[in-house]
């Protein structure tokens, strides 16, 4: 699966033993995304700098033991788009 979407938080607990979430937002609201560590390792500049992310992963569903389902995506890679963010903020839409 691929999502993509602005980062609007990064959390790496000191209880997850490296682990980080990250959140990530597009117009359809907001996925969890977890990143193992040598996951971070590899794309630890995209982590660090990207604003706008496309993450490769795997869906994973939790079920047991929760009254909401929690969805997230193990990244299994990382691609910095943040440049795109760049051209989209140069276009105007004027719907008068």
């Amino acid at each position: 699966m691929k999502i993509a979407g602005i980062v609007t938080g990064k959390q790496r607990p000191g209880t997850a033993s490296g682990v980080m979430f990250l959140s990530l937002e597009d117009e359809t609201g907001t996925s969890n995304v977890v990143i193992w560590n040598s996951t971070q390792e590899y794309f630890r500049a995209e982590i660090l700098t990207g604003k706008l992310l496309v993450i490769k992963g795997t869906v994973e569903i939790l079920t047991e033991g929760v009254s909401v389902p929690v969805v997230h995506v193990i990244a299994g890679h990382i691609l910095d788009v943040t440049d795109r963010l760049y051209s989209l903020a140069l276009k105007s839409r004027d719907f008068h």
